[in-house]
């Protein structure tokens, strides 16, 4: 399936920006990544640890997995009935 051709308003080129306003944007944007980064992060308390009791509940964990994968080479046949996973969306 091709890609649809681009609409004309696809095609207008974006306007071109002042250095001034490039630079304005450009103090924006890093004052309110500093913000986000300095706001509500908290260290986890506390702090976790890797002890007897972590190590047996790991062991437990994998006890409940079952068996290891095992890795096989063959052939993969897929018949031509079926469907994919997904569906395009409906053209409109």
């Amino acid at each position: 399936m091709s890609e649809p051709e681009p609409t004309e308003h696809q095609l207008r080129p974006l306007p071109a920006l002042s250095k001034a306003k490039l630079n304005r944007l450009r103090r924006v944007v890093k004052e309110k990544l500093a913000q986000r980064s300095s706001a509500g992060r908290v260290d986890p308390s506390p702090l976790p640890r890797f002890d007897e009791v972590f190590q047996r509940g790991s062991e437990w964990l994998d006890g409940l997995a079952g068996e290891p994968i095992v890795s096989e080479a063959g052939v993969l046949e897929i018949s031509a009935l079926a469907r994919p996973l997904t569906t395009p969306p409906a053209a409109g």
